[in-house]
């Protein structure tokens, strides 16, 4: 091997939902994994610094770096990556991610990552950094729910455990061990991480025949602790407003059961001393929400838009590490607390067994804003509701 170049033997843990899953060699991609190394490395190794120029902040290398950046502007580091996959025919398969979305995955079991500079110093950091960046970094598709989770092949969940916890980060790991073939299922997101999110961000039904059990979403219970009522509830009263004043048709569908509420909170007179925030927003910003009808060829779509805020991906981090899960937690960017977001609704219909938006949309009279940043701390959050659904702080 060259002096310099860096070759690691990568061990794929969970599938990789690739948008090039048909095409021969389909693995993790290059184009992918440098820059989430660039940025990676750039912030922990202070790289750069914040310059004031004609009325505007920039960041740029920092003096002593300069040399290690062939891109300045873009913040790319002098280095090349290339990965390799050695398996002759890689595993390829399907999951329902939404239904009835279905994407295709692929696994590979042999992966080879090359990394090539000429700057050895750059090249000392790499081989420091590069074992906590696998750790961190999920890839592909749905990453932060477990998909495409790759370490380097000696990594043990020992020193994986380790490596987050002494970088500051808080890591819960779950009690259920996942079944032996996990590399070639996705049982781990359908029976366990879609179905515990639910519980936690959006709420869920278990249907129990003659009644359902209804379990509120733990970021409603939070927030109803601090004496504030979550968005659901907002964008529900209004999309009634407008069912009532006749720019909406019909009706919101109703459950088919009477839910036992196990949160004994189910009324919806509301006291004169609670506000609304858009709370799901903490755990992640959806493009849009779905409310079915009392008409099963008709549902409401709810749209959310900010001026500059286009997406906010989930601030918790599901890792596999073979049969164990976990899950880490990441950060909340400051302009994601007290921020205003507006809404509108657009009706779907369905039409030879598909979905399509009909008519135009609709905006709400008022906009909702997201919690301040003393009304929701992600790792209280996280530490009160985990244990809810199975995990335990390590």
């Amino acid at each position: 091997m060259s002096d310099y170049q860096l070759t690691f033997k990568l061990k794929q843990h969970t599938p990789l939902i690739h948008f090039q899953w048909d095409q021969k060699g389909a693995t993790l991609r290059a184009s992918e994994v440098k820059p989430k190394l660039d940025k990676f490395l750039i912030e922990k190794l202070a790289l750069t610094k914040t310059i004031h120029i004609n009325g505007k902040d920039m960041i740029v290398p920092k003096q002593n770096y300069e040399s290690w950046f062939n891109n300045k502007e873009k913040l790319s580091l002098d280095y090349k990556v290339r990965i390799t996959d050695l398996d002759s025919e890689p595993f390829i398969g399907e999951v329902v991610v939404m239904p009835p979305t279905i994407e295709n995955w692929v696994l590979s079991k042999d992966i080879s990552l090359e990394l090539t500079t000429f700057h050895l110093n750059l090249k000392k950091e790499i081989k420091s950094l590069i074992t906590l960046f696998f750790c961190l970094t999920n890839f592909g598709k749905r990453q932060n729910k477990g998909f495409g989770c790759f370490y380097p092949d000696s990594l043990t969940e020992e020193v994986f455990t380790k490596e987050i916890i002494k970088n500051g980060k808080s890591l819960y790991k779950s009690n259920q061990n996942l079944r032996d073939n996990i590399q070639t299922s996705t049982y781990f997101y359908d029976n366990i991480i879609a179905k515990k999110w639910g519980e936690l961000k959006s709420g869920v039904n278990i249907f129990l025949r003659p009644t359902s059990i209804y379990i509120k979403s733990s970021v409603f219970r939070y927030l109803e602790d601090k004496t504030i009522r979550w968005d659901k509830r907002w964008i529900k009263r209004n999309i009634k407003s407008l069912i009532h004043s006749g720019q909406l048709s019909e009706d919101l569908a109703q459950r088919k059961f009477d839910p036992i509420d196990l949160n004994k909170r189910n009324s919806w007179n509301d006291t004169t001393n609670e506000a609304y925030r858009f709370g799901r927003a903490m755990l992640g910003l959806a493009e849009h929400y779905e409310f079915l009808t009392v008409n099963r060829n008709v549902k409401y779509k709810v749209n959310v838009s900010h001026n500059e805020i286009e997406r906010f991906k989930s601030p918790v981090l599901f890792k596999i590490f073979e049969r164990s899960m976990f899950a880490i937690d990441e950060y909340i960017p400051s302009e994601m607390f007290s921020t205003p977001f507006s809404f509108e609704v657009q009706k779907k219909i369905k039409t030879n067994n598909e979905w399509h938006d009909y008519g135009h949309p609709i905006a709400f009279t008022s906009n909702l804003e997201t919690p301040a940043a003393s009304q929701f701390n992600l790792v209280q959050f996280l530490t009160n509701y985990l244990p809810s659904i199975g995990f335990k702080k390590v």
